[in-house]
């Protein structure tokens, strides 16, 4: 059985799986379709030529200690209480873009990441969950999760961000598949965004650790998602959950939170979004910590499967 034909069993036989979940109720008709949407798309005739790189191999990431919310459910509470100093807000912003400036000329780092998206409708809801870590080495960005619907059998989710392109591959699905942004895939949270945020708050605790919080519209996380980074990279590309927003009467919000130590460096964020119309509604968290700053990084893992590149 060629690559292409075990692909699309494997699509069909996942989404028998999906289809046995939505009959017991274990997970909401708005996942149902999404899901199953992705994959009927994803088993189209592109082709997947293979690459005969060798994989290289890097250690395990290091625990961050930091100001974390990584673990704990906040996708749709209201960002945790700020330092009790606060700073005034031309300076929070101040030092957020000083941040997110000196984040983005990094030639390298390594991060943990957590996800979680939770999908509703009128009559139910579903919690998808990811974690693992990745890594980035000047222009590219690799990272390895473990995705869980509901509390279903863990999967795992392998992306990439080469030279601009996203790639990701479900470990039921087997191939690579191109995830398409407009205009390209950036690797950190853009310091321009900060143009179009509103209601900045900063203050600092006793480490000397900033905390800037700030928002912005939630339509730019639709319209211009590259802007927010590998904040795309996971979940959402999975589920397709974004052809199930739109609607003209989706309202929502988007908030950032960034951590920054003493020495300017960003250390941790979080994004959060909450999207959606009367018939259905996204809330979806991510969390970084990052470290290693500007080490020399272990060449990217390229899979022996993966597209060959021009």
């Amino acid at each position: 059985m060629d690559k292409k034909a075990l692909f699309k069993r494997s699509a069909y036989f996942f989404k028998d799986i999906l289809m046995a979940f939505f009959l017991k109720g274990k997970i909401s008709r708005f996942v149902f379709l999404v899901i199953t949407c992705f994959l009927l798309f994803a088993c189209g005739d592109e082709p997947t030529p293979t690459s005969s790189l060798p994989p290289t191999q890097t250690s395990p990431i290091k625990t961050v200690t930091a100001n974390s919310t990584i673990g704990q459910s906040v996708v749709s509470a209201a960002i945790s209480t700020l330092p009790t100093t606060p700073i005034p807000q031309n300076d929070a912003q101040t030092q957020a873009r000083a941040a997110l400036t000196k984040f983005a000329s990094a030639n390298g780092y390594r991060f943990k990441v957590q996800q979680k998206a939770t999908l509703s409708s009128s009559s139910a809801s579903s919690i998808l969950t990811a974690e693992g870590e990745g890594q980035k080495s000047v222009p590219n960005l690799s990272q390895k999760l473990s995705l869980t619907i509901n509390t279903g059998q863990a999967q795992q989710l392998d992306g990439f961000i080469l030279n601009g392109v996203g790639w990701q591959k479900l470990s039921s699905l087997a191939v690579w598949r191109k995830v398409e942004l407009n205009p390209r895939w950036e690797t950190q949270l853009s310091p321009t965004i900060l143009d179009k945020a509103s209601a900045i708050q900063g203050g600092t605790d006793p480490s000397g650790t900033t905390k800037v919080t700030f928002s912005l519209p939630v339509e730019l996380f639709f319209t211009e998602p590259a802007s927010f980074g590998p904040d795309w990279l996971g979940i959402l590309p999975a589920t397709g959950v974004k052809n199930g927003l739109t609607g003209t009467n989706a309202t929502g919000t988007a908030q950032i939170t960034l951590w920054i130590d003493s020495n300017g460096q960003l250390i941790q964020r979080q994004t959060l979004i909450q999207y959606g119309g009367p018939d259905n509604r996204l809330n979806f968290e991510v969390n970084y910590q990052y470290q290693d700053f500007n080490a020399a990084p272990p060449p990217l893992v390229i899979p022996t499967d993966f597209p060959r590149q021009p």
